[in-house]
């Protein structure tokens, strides 16, 4: 939500908030806010995918910062849509910004435009549970949920959502950047040393006392008359044309442009009650649905910013550990959401965005940047989706005794050249090989071996023969092919090269700067790195993270949308199966994103390729040819080619867009020879696991 133009009304009146040490204290904060305000903040990159491990250190950092101060965080995140859909028309409204501002972008037009990568709240909900933040998903809104929570703590609520200058929160209400983020220290009187952020903080009173006639009653009828995401103003213009001539004085200082504020707050400053400024503005209502439409848009704006502490669900969650259901979701046609489902679904292990499929059969594909003149990059994941929504909506059908037809439908808007398009979507309820998917109140029930089965089927994944194949690498891998068969347009050769390195880099990268394992199984990758001399990790790392540097694209070197959109549609993939896993209750480990996907190294590593008179012998070379990196890298590439197609590279070429290096296949024989050759040389335990490529290529 939001006030439309009331930031910049506080930002120009630092009058209404006050100066404090930010320390040993509880905090309520909007995961929302905050997971866009720290990729924001830190100015990461969102033209090429998404630098996920950069965006994952810098969420550890945030939160270390927050411990050293003694400050007890708990993050709050919205959940669906509210099932009365009411706000529609805004979420509408912003997907089709986002998509005008992608598109932008992939033409290389940045200006103002800024695009999150599609995988940032996956990646910002997985760094929460490593590092143990606890945190909540609501079930719709979040906002009045948050304000609840913090009344009840006595604590503040950090944001940057202008509606808690709405809420009368007890402890008020911080903006994220009237926090400085630098931690500093003072000396107590009993010479100890305190650490604390700088901040300042709002509270309604400090604006309500500028109006004693309407006390807090003034924060309703401001919050309708500026605009929120439940008012269209344009109900109220005959209000406004009403009020224009008002002048006289303000204490509060309002930009010149800002004229609307101006005579809202002028007007507002001259009512005796509450009552004569309701009775002014339903006056001006032209005819009685005008009037109708005006009182409805009055009472949704007071009830959204109304109501009580004891109220709060989330106390239980963070305070008692309590995962009880108080309060049933039902789906479109009334069905009961199965239990286990609400209860995963506010722990932040399922995604938000699936229960609007339940509640609204509804589903916006956020866009991302890719090639414009291409089909979008959500149609290489579509039979993902197609059999997650079976899934979903199966209850419909159980409970009301539905035909398939009739519960089958959803509503997918996403673009169709630079338009943002609705189309009607049928779920999936059969699989091959498989038969009727299951019921969604069933899965708890299955083995696990059968939802594993369910997900092997949909992706199409085979079983790989390697040596410390975990299920999360494995996983990848069946990502990985099912992006290619899928792709369209074909992906090149070198897409495939660059997912295989970024997966060594960052794991190499976790290990040399975190000291350690990452926590997870160890698979092939982990442990040839953790079995490297510190000397040759870093020179293999000093090696490729060059191909992180930042880019900055010129007329002369303009970003390469098509590069941009066969990553794209990995990401789509990665982000499908990752949810479907997660309703199947994770037969797999969900990949670690921050450790497979750096959106800046894939480009910058695939035009490289490019370059290149042999990829894969230039690959080996970066990796050390002497190291087990090289070897490790051609086998999972070689399990890849031989997944698509058992005769080898040249019969699985066809899955492939051809490449523009027409030296490569020159130069193929004599590679593999040299790379054979160093295989045999190294005696290392993972020199069986390389196969020699066929002399026919």
């Amino acid at each position: 939500m939001g006030i439309k133009g009331l930031t910049t009304f506080m930002k120009s009146n630092p009058q209404l908030m006050k100066e404090i040490r930010l320390h040993d204290t509880e905090v309520v904060i909007d995961g929302n806010s905050l997971y866009h305000f720290i990729f924001y903040s830190n100015q990461l990159d969102f033209l090429h995918g998404g630098d996920y491990d950069q965006y994952a250190y810098k969420i550890i950092k945030f939160f270390n910062l927050l411990h050293c101060c003694n400050i007890q965080p708990y993050i709050v995140f919205d959940g669906g849509n509210d099932p009365n859909d009411m706000k529609f028309q805004t979420s509408h409204k912003r997907m089709k910004q986002r998509l005008e501002m992608a598109m932008q972008l992939a033409k290389g037009h940045k200006g103002d435009c800024k695009v999150m990568p599609i995988l940032a709240f996956d990646t910002f909900r997985a760094v929460l549970k490593e590092i143990m933040i606890p945190f909540a998903v609501c079930d719709f809104e979040a906002d009045i949920e948050i304000a609840k929570l913090a009344n009840k703590l006595n604590c503040p609520v950090l944001s940057d959502d202008s509606d808690f200058y709405i809420f009368p929160l007890t402890a008020g209400f911080i903006p994220f950047e009237s926090v400085s983020f630098t931690e500093q220290e003072t000396r107590m009187e009993n010479d100890s040393l305190e650490n604390f952020l700088s901040a300042r903080r709002y509270h309604v009173n400090n604006f309500v006392h500028f109006f004693p006639s309407l006390g807090r009653k003034v924060l309703h009828l401001i919050a309708a008359l500026l605009g929120n995401d439940y008012v269209d103003t344009q109900i109220f213009k005959p209000f406004y044309s009403s009020i224009w001539r008002y002048e006289g004085y303000t204490p509060f200082s309002i930009p010149i442009t800002d004229k609307r504020t101006l005579k809202v707050i002028l007007w507002l400053r001259g009512l005796k009650t509450y009552e004569d400024g309701i009775s002014a503005i339903t006056s001006r209502a032209l005819t009685s649905q005008h009037l109708e439409t005006i009182l409805s848009a009055l009472k949704r704006t007071k009830t959204a910013f109304t109501f009580n502490a004891s109220d709060s669900t989330l106390f239980p969650h963070f305070k008692q550990n309590s995962s009880a259901i108080e309060k049933s979701i039902r789906g479109q046609n009334g069905s009961m959401i199965p239990e286990w489902y609400v209860c995963y679904h506010r722990q932040g292990i399922l995604p938000p965005s699936s229960l609007d499929i339940i509640t609204l059969r509804r589903k916006f594909l956020i866009s991302q940047v890719e090639d414009p003149n291409s089909t979008s990059s959500y149609r290489c994941s579509a039979k993902l989706r197609e059999y997650m929504y079976g899934i979903l909506l199966s209850e419909d059908i159980e409970d009301k005794g539905l035909t398939a037809d009739m519960i089958s439908d959803v509503e997918e808007y996403d673009r169709k050249g630079h338009t943002l398009l609705s189309e009607t979507v049928y779920a999936l309820r059969t699989l091959t090989g498989y038969g009727e998917l299951p019921y969604l109140s069933v899965i708890p029930n299955l083995s696990s071996s059968e939802k594993e089965n369910i997900l092997r089927r949909i992706i199409d994944m085979p079983s790989f023969s390697i040596d410390y194949m975990t299920k999360d690498l494995e996983l990848v891998l069946g990502i990985v092919l099912f992006w290619i068969k899928r792709a369209k347009p074909h992906v090149t050769i070198f897409h495939l090269h660059s997912i295989l390195v970024c997966l060594i880099m960052l794991k190499l990268k976790w290990v040399l700067f975190h000291h350690g394992t990452t926590g997870c199984e160890k698979n092939l990758i982990e442990v040839t790195v953790l079995d490297m001399t510190g000397e040759s990790l870093k020179e293999v790392f000093f090696k490729l993270n060059q191909y992180s540097a930042k880019i900055h694209h010129t007329t002369e070197h303009p970003v390469d949308s098509s590069v941009i959109h066969g990553f794209a549609q990995f990401q789509t993939c990665l982000m499908g199966t990752m949810h479907l896993n997660s309703l199947l209750m994770c037969p797999f480990p969900n990949p670690c994103i921050h450790h497979l996907f750096s959106g800046t190294f894939l480009y910058n590593v695939y035009l490289e390729l490019k370059k290149q008179e042999s990829a894969d012998l230039f690959i080996h070379k970066v990796l050390l040819m002497e190291s087990s990196l090289a070897q490790i890298h051609q086998c999972l590439f070689d399990a890849v080619i031989n997944a698509l197609d058992s005769k080898g590279i040249a019969a699985a070429s066809r899955y492939f867009e051809e490449c523009t290096d027409h030296t490569e296949k020159k130069k193929k024989h004599k590679r593999t020879q040299r790379v054979q050759t160093s295989s045999q040389s190294t005696g290392n335990r993972f020199s069986v696991l390389y196969m020699r490529e066929s002399d026919e290529d």
